[in-house]
């Protein structure tokens, strides 16, 4: 159950930090690192 609600949580800031990034930077091209994490500036 607490990995669940980790995961949940994880989830959760990760959709929030996509959306929030969309909507600030609607017509910038976000690039993606070749380790795979999106860097927030």
């Amino acid at each position: 159950m607490l990995l669940f609600k980790v995961l949940l949580f994880w989830f959760m800031g990760f959709f929030f930090s996509r959306t929030q990034l969309l909507s600030l930077n609607r017509t910038s091209i976000l690039f993606l690192p070749p380790d795979g994490t999106l860097k927030i500036k």
